[in-house]
């Protein structure tokens, strides 16, 4: 059985055997098995398996989304890294490709120490001590 890394596990996937500490948390899990998406987005008909998600997708539909993408078309990408001018749509974006200069890694691994610039991918990296170790 996989547990998390702090707390008890009251609830364990039955197609996998994860565990978690919330019956809602399992139940938005085990639709990755069974494939159900009971959350469709009102725009465009796509569906999702949790709330959260949709309430994500939904951003695409809003202004602020839609007018930094449009940017990235007509006006190009105006921020430009000082170091490689590489270019950007957005700052956002700048400031994250900024830590491949600096060196700066702030996301650290709880298990292994191993550090990251990105949160995603130290999201993804846990992934590897779920399935080896099953502490995560």
């Amino acid at each position: 059985m996989k547990q998390p890394l702090n707390g008890q596990v009251s609830f364990i996937c039955k197609s996998c055997g994860k565990g978690f500490r919330q019956r809602g948390a399992l139940l938005v899990h085990e639709r990755i098995h069974t494939g159900l998406k009971p959350f469709t987005c009102t725009d465009c008909d796509r569906s999702f398996a949790s709330a959260t998600s949709l309430q994500r997708h939904r951003l695409t539909h809003s202004g602020s989304y839609l007018k930094t993408h449009r940017r990235s078309h007509s006006e190009g990408k105006p921020f430009t890294c000082p170091h490689c001018l590489k270019s950007f749509s957005t700052a956002s974006s700048l400031k994250l490709h900024l830590r491949v200069h600096s060196g700066e890694r702030p996301y650290v691994c709880e298990v292994c120490g191993r550090s990251f610039s990105v949160a995603q991918n130290l999201v993804r990296h846990n992934r590897v001590h779920n399935h080896c170790c099953g502490t995560a």
